[in-house]
């Protein structure tokens, strides 16, 4: 599934939702966070697009949508989650492990930390190797709510 054309979505009624493209004769579907709708028909009659920090998007909602049309990647990140450190058992650092994508997703969705230090003289970015990584308390409650027992 295409996802460069992801967009929150919000009703007449200020419900919000993810509107994802599809193969279907409307070129959309939209969806919450338990049903989907081919062109939006039974979620709406008119839907307008939001910018990403409309404050109509909650934290919740955000987190319950997101991951919608990613199904794929989920697991993956939520490994990397569970799993990342600065550097490896083996002494590999993350920035070598981990594709950079990923971890600009996870750090953007508040989900891990990556400090990127500043050197002082120069005021310039130090080079990867000198970052570090966390993953914050979002993070962690996402891997506690994910976690298959």
């Amino acid at each position: 599934m295409s996802t460069n054309k992801r967009f929150f979505v919000k009703n007449e009624n200020d419900q919000v939702f993810l509107q994802l493209p599809a193969d279907n004769r409307w070129g959309f579907t939209i969806y919450s966070d338990d049903q989907s709708w081919q062109g939006g028909f039974g979620a709406g009659s008119s839907f307008t697009i939001l910018h990403d920090d409309d404050p109509l998007i909650t934290p919740e909602i955000r987190d319950s949508l997101e991951w919608i049309g990613y199904e794929d990647s989920q697991d993956e990140l939520l490994q990397i989650l569970g799993t990342i450190t600065t550097r490896d058992h083996a002494g590999l650092h993350f920035t070598s492990i981990y594709n950079m994508d990923q971890l600009y997703e996870l750090e953007k969705r508040g989900w891990i930390e990556i400090h990127r230090p500043i050197h002082d003289a120069t005021g310039l970015e130090y080079d990867q190797q000198y970052w570090s990584v966390e993953v914050t308390p979002k993070g962690m409650e996402i891997v506690s709510r994910n976690c298959k027992s």
